[in-house]
């Protein structure tokens, strides 16, 4: 059994290493067909939205991540994509989850759903990222 582990760790590193020495990064990409339908759209934002219901509601940051998840599966798979997620959409995944009455306002779902909220929060981030290097400089020189 050990040993079967070990060759197959041994093939799997030696594939990992021919394959990356040969192909360029751009042809290793694959493409997840049943994810790239016309129905599949950019949910890069529902990450933020798991972020508000652990704020919001105080949910576990494992249970917001599987609601969220829930909610894209059943988005996709209604061919929709992040702009038709509603609060009540929202609120009924997370009811059915948690087995208790969540609710989050229509427009704290739109904000987080969002992606000018998120690229003002992430120029924020990086404004406050920045002010924390040059404070960290200048007590390093003083």
């Amino acid at each position: 059994m050990i040993h079967i582990t070990l060759v197959n760790k041994e093939r799997r590193l030696r594939r990992n290493a021919n394959h990356t020495r040969t192909s360029p990064r751009a042809s290793r990409t694959s493409l997840h067909r049943r994810r790239a339908r016309p129905g599949a759209r950019d949910f890069s934002t529902i990450t933020d939205l798991a972020d508000t219901l652990v704020r919001e509601t105080d949910l576990p940051f494992r249970v917001a991540h599987a609601v969220c998840a829930v909610l894209v599966r059943e988005t996709v798979s209604a061919g929709r994509g992040p702009s038709d997620i509603t609060a009540a959409a929202v609120n009924a995944a997370a009811a059915v989850r948690t087995r208790r009455t969540v609710t989050l306002s229509e427009a704290t779902v739109r904000a987080a759903l969002e992606r000018d909220a998120l690229a003002a929060r992430v120029a924020a981030v990086e404004r406050a990222l920045g002010e924390l290097v040059s404070a960290s400089a200048a007590l390093a020189a003083q």
